[in-house]
């Protein structure tokens, strides 16, 4: 027994599907390096940042006395 779909099912799940396609692709081209905004180190590959260990007075380690 075939069991037919609701032609408004089907095009409501097409409408989702491109309005969610339609989200993603404004937000990849908005957020575009090419765009001229402002990039991430991530975005630019040089992985997760580092903060740098700043000495403490007289070179020490910072909390050592």
């Amino acid at each position: 027994m075939k069991k037919e779909l609701d032609q408004r099912l089907v095009y409501g799940a097409i409408g989702l599907i491109v309005l969610i396609l339609v989200i993603v692709l404004y937000r990849n081209f908005t957020n575009s390096p090419a765009s001229g905004g402002a990039i991430t180190p991530q975005q630019a590959g040089l992985g997760k940042p580092v903060l740098p260990s700043i000495p403490g007075p007289n070179g020490s380690k910072p909390g050592t006395n």
